[in-house]
């Protein structure tokens, strides 16, 4: 799974871990999930009404962002520290 890829990535580059958000949409029958994962301050969202499980869409939105730091353009991303987040407490 991507999550656990990302989580490694993250321990790569002595990154905070990511962090996930779900939101889940329609009806109790026939739910659809979104998700968002943060990484190094960098936000990844799953596509929209296509996740029928919340652990799909965490997986999708953290495939989003494995790819986005592993694209071999995206070097300037892998900083070597990670971002600074806004606390929220």
């Amino acid at each position: 799974m991507y999550k656990t890829k990302l989580q490694e990535l993250c321990h790569q580059f002595a990154w905070n871990l990511p962090e996930y958000a779900t939101e889940k949409d329609g009806p109790d029958h026939n739910p659809r999930f979104t998700a968002t994962v943060i990484v190094n301050g960098v936000a990844f969202e799953s596509p929209k009404d296509q996740c029928r499980s919340s652990k799909e869409a965490q997986n999708h939105a953290a495939h989003i962002a494995y790819d986005h730091f592993n694209a071999p353009q995206s070097s300037a991303h892998k900083l070597p520290s990670p971002a600074v987040l806004p606390s929220s407490g």
